[in-house]
């Protein structure tokens, strides 16, 4: 059982295996820097980010369609979303994004899971930094 505050890590695993697969198949590039850049960010901000990678594996092999990983993933964050802060914003951002450049070219559908998860997570942050000011 995924606790509330792993809910936005298991989301940021649902929309990088939604775009790695998004053109058609995950390969070695993509899930070399998926593991690459949680061990580098896990080592510089301290933080486990283990159920990202965990839930990447666990739903590789399923027959969950793209849009629905996402759906799902933006769900889920939503859940958890009390926990975002800045610092994993950003880094979450760069995974994904790193992901979707490591297999060019990027596809229509690449773009549009990582700009919907993107935009999501820009929103909390403007509704985290509102209700802060109010």
């Amino acid at each position: 059982m995924v606790e509330i505050k792993e809910r936005i890590y298991y989301s940021v695993g649902k929309v990088a295996l939604a775009i790695a697969r998004s053109d058609g198949e995950i390969d070695a590039s993509e899930m070399g820097v998926l593991n690459r850049i949680i061990a580098q960010t896990e080592k510089e901000h301290t933080v486990d980010l283990t159920l990202i990678y965990n839930t990447f594996e666990w739903f590789e092999n399923s027959d969950y369609a793209i849009e629905q990983l996402v759906i799902e993933g933006i769900q889920n964050f939503h859940l958890g979303d009390d926990y975002l802060t800045p610092k994993l914003a950003k880094c979450f951002k760069y995974l994904l994004i790193e992901v979707a450049k490591s297999q060019p070219p990027i596809t229509g559908e690449d773009d549009l899971s990582l700009t919907k998860f993107l935009d999501f997570i820009e929103l909390k942050k403007l509704q985290k930094t509102r209700s802060k000011s109010n």
